[in-house]
């Protein structure tokens, strides 16, 4: 038996289940795991996300389109040999629309993206609006911000 490795599965679950039932599928997701073997120790709760383009899947005979559904993700140690079937618990989840499985390193791999500051009005923002558009009279207020620039060019 090989020594385990480190994994990581991000799946979508289907919009048409309630908040309170997701969890019930990443519970599922997680025994799929860990009853071969596995060990959990990282991962995300599902979030509902808009989806770039619908995802169909079939289940029991029914052909599903979702255009939103429960984003989550979960890292996991496993022995190599166990990840196909692993992989098929998951994805035989009626209600995952669809799953992705790779092989990853136990630390995070991510930082959570930090929201930028607000600009203040400072000498350094008005020196982003062009000159010519002063010069053109488009400006009657050498104060006005980048913004409101933009809005005045489309009124006009």
């Amino acid at each position: 038996m090989e020594e385990s490795k480190i994994y990581e599965v991000g799946f979508m679950i289907s919009p048409s289940i309630s908040e309170e039932e997701v969890s019930q599928i990443v519970s599922k997701i997680e025994s799929a795991i860990t009853s071969n073997g596995g060990n959990v120790f990282d991962g995300e709760t599902p979030k509902l996300r808009r989806l770039a383009y619908p995802i169909y899947k079939v289940v029991r005979g029914a052909k599903i389109a979702a255009t939103t559904g429960f984003f989550g993700w979960t890292k996991f140690e496993l022995p190599p040999e166990k990840v196909s079937e692993v992989e098929k618990a998951v994805k035989n989840i009626d209600e995952v629309l669809r799953a992705l499985m790779i092989k990853t390193i136990r630390e995070k791999t991510y930082e959570p993206k930090e929201i930028e500051p607000e600009l203040e009005q400072t000498e350094e923002v008005l020196d982003e609006i062009p000159v010519e558009v002063m010069e053109e009279g488009i400006v009657d207020d050498v104060s006005a911000t980048p913004t409101e620039v933009v809005e005045e060019a489309k009124e006009e």
